[in-house]
């Protein structure tokens, strides 16, 4: 873990709580500079009003707004990666390689229509990736990934693919 750079961005203790409290919360390695990344565009926008804090000092107020981003943070990945495991759950009940399972074939033309980049984010989505790991591995932006999964998406339901395509 490196602390990022974010001189005249926010102020330095504002950044040292948003490592303490993402290590605290379990955060490890190159998961705290996507923490960082994140929760600082998030905290940029924090406002202190001491009219509207019920007498809370504004550290207080900054790490009651950080731990909820944070949570958030958790809760998402966690729902990511149960959906991953009803997905590989799914898959492994219903698949059959050999070469004359329809599915197999529909599976194979789906991808095969697919551009290099989705085939990529296929491929590395099978092995288990999430989407802001595919975006650090191919230094591309999470939403490039997200599109590049909803543009899959509709070229396997295109192809009659529904069973194998989750939300």
């Amino acid at each position: 873990m490196r602390r990022l750079d974010y001189r005249g961005v926010l102020e330095s203790w504002k950044v040292d709580v948003i490592i303490a409290r993402a290590k605290q919360m379990g955060f490890r390695g190159s998961n705290l500079d996507d923490v960082q990344q994140e929760i600082i565009l998030k905290a940029m926008r924090f406002r202190f009003d001491a009219a509207k804090s019920n007498g809370a000092m504004e550290s207080t107020a900054f790490i009651a707004v950080i731990d909820n981003y944070l949570k958030e943070m958790i809760r998402s990945e966690t729902r990511y990666r149960l959906h991953l495991e009803q997905m590989r759950a799914t898959l492994k009940e219903s698949y059959d390689p050999t070469p004359t399972d329809h599915k197999f074939l529909d599976i194979q033309g789906a991808i095969a229509v697919l551009s290099p980049r989705e085939q990529d984010v296929c491929n590395l989505l099978g092995l288990g990736y999430s989407i802001h790991e595919i975006a650090k591995m191919r230094v591309w932006g999470w939403h490039t990934v997200e599109r590049l999964i909803d543009n899959i998406r509709e070229k396997f339901e295109e192809a009659g693919i529904r069973g194998w395509v989750h939300d």
